[in-house]
């Protein structure tokens, strides 16, 4: 976990947030953290060791498009 801690790259863009301070990952789902969906700067305490850290949340949208609605 060490390189974690020291590689800045770690934090940046993940699937899940991951806590600066303990390193862990954190499931939003299973912390029903669904405010994070909203794009925005969030600042919560880690359900794992329980100290502050800010969030950054962005989104991505894919598009799917066909001639007619029924191709879809």
């Amino acid at each position: 976990m060490e390189e974690i801690k020291d590689d800045p790259m770690a934090f940046y863009r993940n699937e899940d947030p991951r806590c600066p301070h303990c390193l862990e990952s954190i499931s939003i789902s299973d912390n029903e953290l669904w405010y994070l969906y909203q794009e925005e700067c969030h600042e919560i305490d880690c359900p794992n060791c329980g100290k502050e850290f800010a969030i950054s949340s962005e989104a991505t949208w894919r598009f799917t498009t066909a001639k007619e609605i029924d191709e879809l």
